[in-house]
């Protein structure tokens, strides 16, 4: 049996780039984006599954103050806890009813390369099992990826997520 991790969230920041053809010269902006990361055991989640070289992994939570829609961060929360996501189901959860936990930061789109998890829940704990990129377009397949699995006790993850989840519901709340 696996020993339980500590799920935790941070503010992060994180910068966008868009690239821009205006007539002949090419043109970059570059705007700092706030966000809340998961970590785990202090280490952010982002880190763990980064890939090879020194650059910076890009995916991150729905939890960013630079996304007008906040609906999807509190149904990205509801979908951690096994929570009915209202119809959005297609941007938080796969249709074989893995869950995102981190998404492109561009479109936030299921078929981009998505970090997923199957959330399992029992009396006690909650495992993310098998985490992984997938994309939508295609089957999940574990043949070229080596997954991790994590276990939390369920008591203090279910508190994290209840609590984000109510941040950001007000949010919905107060855009409506």
């Amino acid at each position: 049996m696996s020993h339980d991790v500590e799920l935790g969230v941070v503010r992060a920041t994180a910068e966008d780039v868009v690239i821009e053809r205006k007539l002949v010269r090419r043109v970059e902006t570059r705007t700092a984006v706030a966000f809340d990361d998961w970590t785990i055991d202090g280490l952010p989640l982002r880190y763990l599954f980064a890939g090879l070289g020194n650059r910076p992994p890009r995916e991150r939570t729905f939890m960013t103050d630079a996304r007008a829609d906040a609906a999807f961060a509190a149904e990205s929360l509801r979908a951690l806890i096994d929570e009915d996501t209202r119809g959005r189901d297609p941007w938080v959860r796969f249709s074989d009813g893995r869950v995102g936990l981190l998404f492109c930061p561009a479109c936030g789109d299921m078929d981009c390369s998505t970090l997923s998890a199957q959330v399992l829940i029992d009396e006690q704990r909650v495992v993310w099992r098998d985490i992984a990129y997938q994309v939508g377009y295609q089957p999940f397949s574990l043949d070229e990826m080596t997954p991790m699995t994590l276990t939390f006790e369920r008591e203090k993850y279910e508190a994290l997520i209840r609590r984000l989840l109510s941040q950001w519901a007000e949010k919905v709340s107060n855009t409506s």
